[in-house]
């Protein structure tokens, strides 16, 4: 009865779309901003989506120059954050210096790429290092070569680690801190047994900020999924504790499954929606670390993504999330103005739904559990 009384007063105080409006002049920056720049990726990791996407003959996207500088002008300056590959390889762009140049007048205070380092040369790292870019995020995913080999389908982890101590000397002669050095590790079964060896490998290398996240789809159907292996995740999760004391790296480690989490993934029917929260089980060690730990969102928890981020495809096509990248767009940057789109019917709609927490499609089954996802908060979005 409680349920249905709020749902009725959901449907009886419901706002028109038009309250759902976000005003782009308002001071500050405000955008999550994440762009793909390019389709294309020069390995074919196994686990990895994009690769079969690579395979199946879909045309090449490179955004041209031209759009890149349309979309910089419409839409950096109002992002705080600013990612620019998201699923492929933006080294690979012919024109990658030049966008660069582009991004860097607009100064957004958190910008940067994620790689595999194969293509970052002496000549890209000199980019990067001039212009300032604050962030290079690069993807490992073990602390051996034939490990590296097995999950990436090239020999090339000597090349990698190569270039990037080129980078970072790079950076001391320069007497530069940027771009800081990030490292990603996916967790799954086949190289859960090298967490440490590869903290010992980033410490090395002179990494800032170390993140883990597990293999997708988190489920039991993947057979790389630590979900069958939970000991072992735990036992590997405690090493990893004990690893990182007074380290000086900054290391973001998914925590210990729970109980409820193994029983949600057997079956049992998951409360609309997860978010993503930091737990405390890392403190003390020394280092400054956090763990993350996935729980029920519940009615007081709302997706921000609409208001506080988008998604950017090689061709300009505009989404709400990068969840939602393979959608139909809400709309395209070389066709209409930015403003235009965020606040279109598409947007308007999606904003009334999660604000009242009228779930379909694809928020009905989202699980934004990984860090740096997408913006979860604890109130619902104030009307502008």
């Amino acid at each position: 009865m409680k349920n249905g009384v709020k749902q009725l007063c959901a449907r009886l105080f419901r706002r028109p779309a038009r309250r759902f409006r976000y005003d782009l002049s308002s001071p500050g920056r405000t955008l999550l901003v994440r762009m793909d720049i390019i389709n294309r990726c020069n390995l074919r990791c196994f686990m990895c989506p994009y690769s079969a996407a690579a395979e199946s003959g879909a045309p090449p996207q490179i955004m041209p120059p031209a759009l890149f500088e349309r979309i910089a002008a419409q839409v950096f300056p109002h992002a705080y954050h600013l990612a620019l590959s998201c699923a492929y390889e933006p080294l690979m762009h012919p024109e990658f210096e030049g966008l660069l140049e582009i991004a860097a007048r607009h100064e957004v205070p958190e910008w940067g790429i994620v790689t595999n380092g194969v293509l970052l040369s002496e000549k890209v790292s000199a980019a990067l290092i001039r212009h300032r870019m604050v962030v290079l995020s690069v993807s490992l995913d073990g602390a051996t070569r034939q490990t590296y080999r097995d999950i990436r389908g090239a020999d090339l982890f000597d090349r990698v680690l190569s270039n990037v101590r080129t980078l970072q000397a790079m950076k001391r002669r320069a007497g530069s801190d940027l771009p800081h050095l990030f490292i990603n590790f996916v967790l799954m079964k086949r190289n859960v047994g090298e967490i440490v060896p590869f903290l010992e490998l980033c410490r090395e290398l002179g990494a800032e900020d170390v993140t883990f996240v597990h293999v997708m789809p988190r489920s039991r159907d993947n057979p790389d999924s630590l979900l069958l292996a939970p000991e072992l995740y735990a036992a590997a999760y405690e090493d990893a504790r004990r690893a990182i004391v007074d380290s000086p790296m900054r290391v973001l480690l998914p925590a210990p499954f729970t109980p409820e989490e193994l029983a949600a993934d057997a079956g049992v029917p998951r409360e609309r929606r997860l978010q993503q929260s930091r737990s405390s089980d890392l403190a003390g060690t020394g280092a400054r670390v956090t763990s993350q730990r996935v729980e029920p969102a519940g009615e007081n928890i709302y997706c921000a993504s609409p208001w506080m981020m988008l998604f950017i495809s090689p061709n300009g096509d505009v989404h709400p999330c990068s969840h939602r990248q393979n959608d139909p767009p809400f709309g395209n940057l070389s066709a209409s103005p930015f403003e235009e789109i965020w606040n279109s019917p598409a947007y308007l709609d999606l904003r009334r739904r999660l604000y009242y927490h009228d779930l379909a499609g694809r928020c009905r089954t989202c699980e934004a559990q990984t860090p740096n996802s997408e913006p979860m908060v604890r109130r619902p979005i104030r009307l502008l």
